[in-house]
């Protein structure tokens, strides 16, 4: 126990705080103020535990939907040509893989990742270039590559930049409308990516995408593929609320990169006139 000069207060170790907390309670010598003092700071302990317990999962990554579709949720490459080369794309690839060997410190989730209980408007962006693992890594740079390709080649670059923005933070917007009192930090381009799967869900709905299924290359519609993978991030959302992973962000980004992709496309904001 210190005790401070100047205003007589004092304060203990983490450990001795909790003991003295539990024999006040049996005791009932706690005063009405400090009993509410002592709620609100048991509330934040919880939170700061529970958030340091996520950011560890988030650090050594689970990530279980890998276990039982690892064949199916990350595709091998689309059937589907471009006219142009990706570069926004491309850089959008290198610039995540770039910050990931520079982001390892478990604190620069809590400074840059997306936390809807202490909000920072530059986190709508800083977290979508951070991601928790090298597997989280890699899946999220499969998704880009297979379909951001080619919604940028629908776009046009710099189109395609602001709707890449636009999924990202419509993704987050999601997440923080369910979860808005969360200490977890959010991060990965997920949402982003999520919104480019929901525009070329609409750009391109008839071509087919190559997957590995069991010892099997199968060519099937793009369509049923999307469907599998919506269909995992509906039951992650329902039945996986607390997951690790932003199921809602997921949707969310989805659902808002369908709809841009439809009013770009009903104003002929698109770089092309032809979809295949």
């Amino acid at each position: 126990m210190r005790k401070c000069g100047g205003c007589e207060g004092i304060w203990l170790p983490q450990g001795e705080l909790l003991k003295f907390l539990d024999a006040a309670r049996v005791g009932k010598i706690i005063e009405p103020d400090v009993k509410a003092a002592i709620k609100e700071w048991s509330k934040a302990h919880k939170e700061n535990e529970q958030a340091k317990k996520q950011n560890e999962i988030l650090r050594v990554g689970t990530f279980s939907r890998f276990r039982y579709w690892p064949f199916i949720i990350i595709p091998l490459y689309d059937n589907n040509p471009r006219i142009r080369k990706p570069w926004v794309t491309t850089t959008f690839l290198l610039f995540n893989i770039f910050l990931f060997f520079f982001s390892r410190d478990a604190e620069i989730f809590n400074r840059l990742g997306f936390i809807p209980g202490n909000l920072q408007h530059s986190s709508f962006i800083t977290s979508m270039f951070l991601h928790g693992n090298l597997l989280h890594l890699i899946s999220n740079l499969f998704f880009l590559w297979t379909f951001g390709d080619n919604v940028e080649d629908m776009l046009g670059p710099t189109k395609y930049i602001f709707y890449y923005f636009a999924c990202g933070i419509s993704a987050l917007l999601a997440h923080f409308i369910l979860f808005s009192n969360s200490m977890v930090p959010v991060v990965g381009a997920s949402g982003a990516i999520a919104g480019l799967i929901g525009g070329y869900l609409y750009f391109f709905p008839r071509v087919t995408i190559k997957i590995w299924l069991g010892t099997a290359i199968l060519d099937i519609p793009v369509w049923i593929y999307i469907g599998l993978w919506l269909f995992t991030q509906v039951m992650g959302a329902v039945f996986k609320s607390h997951s690790a992973i932003a199921f809602a962000a997921h949707l969310g980004g989805f659902i808002a990169g369908y709809i841009i992709a439809w009013a770009l496309k009903l104003f002929k904001k698109t770089a092309h006139p032809t979809m295949n």
